[in-house]
C-alpha cells in the first residue's frame, strides 16, 4: 500500500517524462529563436535609423533660411550671363535695384540659382517662384521677398524649394483661378512703373512660358506672336487688357474661329485683326 501512495504522490506532484521533454524542447526553440532574431532586429533598427537620419533635413532656422539667400546673393560672377529669357537682358536699364547689393539676388543670382535647381530661368516653375515671392521687380529677389516666402514654406534648402516648385507648378496649372491670378502677376512682373503697359518683346517671352502647357493655346499662341512680330502689325507694346483678353481669348475661341463675329464681339480691335490675319493666311 505505500509504494502505491508514493507513485500516486509523485503523479499528482510531478509531470509525465514525455512532457517535461518536450516543454523542454519548445523552451529552447523558443530560445534559440529568440537569440538567432535578435541580432537582425538590431541590424533593421540600426538600418532605420541610419536612413532617418540622411532622409530627415534638419530644422528650418531663420538663420539657414538667409545663409541660403546669401549664397546666390551680392556681387554678380563676371562668368555668368543671363540670356535664355530676353526680357533679362533690358533690366540694368529698367531696374532701379543694384544687382551688388547683398540685400538683393539678381539676374546672375538668379541663373546660379536656376542652375542649382535644374530649371531653365525661362520655364514656368521659376515664373511659380518669382509668383510665391510676389517679387516686384523681374530678376530680382530682395530679402525681405525671400524671407517672407520661405518662412511661411518652411523652406530653407534648395532640393527643398525644387520640390515645392515642381509641385506648385502642377498646382496652379490645374487650378482655373490660381492659374489666372499667376498670369495676371506676370504682366505686373514685367511692367515697370509708371509705364502702364508693357514692350511687345518682354510679353512675347512671357506668352510661350506661360501658356506652353496647354498644346492648343501655345499653337494658337505661336500665331498670336506671329502676328505680332509683322511689321504692319505696328504694335509695340501690349496693355493690360490686351494681356489679360488673350487669355481669354485663348480658353474661349477655337482655330479657324469660324464662330468669330468681329462686328458683335467685345475683344479688343487687336483680335479682331489677329482673326483677319489668321484667316487670310488659312
Amino acid at each position: 500500500m505505500p509504494p502505491k501512495r508514493k507513485a500516486a504522490a509523485t503523479a499528482a506532484g510531478s509531470p509525465p517524462a514525455a512532457t517535461t521533454t518536450t516543454t523542454t524542447r519548445a523552451t529552447k526553440r523558443r530560445t534559440s529563436g529568440d537569440k538567432s532574431a535578435t541580432p537582425a532586429a538590431k541590424k533593421r533598427a540600426t538600418t532605420a535609423r541610419s536612413t532617418t537620419s540622411r532622409t530627415t533635413a534638419a530644422p528650418f532656422t531663420a538663420a539657414s533660411c538667409r545663409a541660403w539667400f546669401d549664397s546666390y546673393a551680392g556681387p554678380s560672377c563676371p562668368c555668368s550671363s543671363v540670356g535664355r529669357l530676353h526680357a533679362f537682358d533690358s533690366l540694368p536699364a529698367l531696374s532701379p535695384t543694384d544687382p551688388d547689393d547683398p540685400e538683393t539676388i539678381g539676374p546672375d543670382g538668379i541663373e546660379r540659382l536656376c542652375n542649382d535647381l535644374g530649371m531653365d530661368p525661362a520655364s514656368f516653375p521659376i515664373l511659380v517662384l518669382a509668383f510665391t515671392l510676389n517679387a516686384a521687380e523681374l530678376g530680382t529677389f530682395t530679402a525681405t521677398e525671400w524671407t517672407v516666402a520661405m518662412t511661411k514654406h518652411q523652406l530653407h534648402t534648395t532640393a527643398q524649394l525644387k520640390a515645392f516648385l515642381n509641385h506648385d507648378a502642377a498646382r496652379i496649372q490645374a487650378d482655373r483661378s490660381l492659374f489666372r491670378d499667376c498670369y495676371k502677376y506676370a504682366f505686373e512682373l514685367m511692367r515697370q512703373p509708371p509705364a502702364r503697359a508693357v514692350p511687345l518683346d518682354m510679353a512675347t517671352d512671357m506668352w510661350p512660358l506661360i501658356l506652353g502647357h496647354q498644346a492648343q493655346w501655345a499653337h494658337v499662341t505661336a500665331d498670336w506672336i506671329a502676328f505680332l512680330s509683322e511689321e504692319s502689325c505696328g504694335v509695340k507694346v501690349i496693355t493690360r487688357d490686351q494681356w489679360t483678353s488673350w487669355l481669354d481669348f485663348v480658353s474661349q475661341t477655337t482655330p479657324p474661329f469660324d464662330q468669330y463675329d468681329a462686328d458683335g464681339s467685345a475683344w479688343p480691335t487687336l483680335m479682331d485683326s489677329f482673326v483677319a490675319w489668321y484667316r487670310a493666311r488659312t
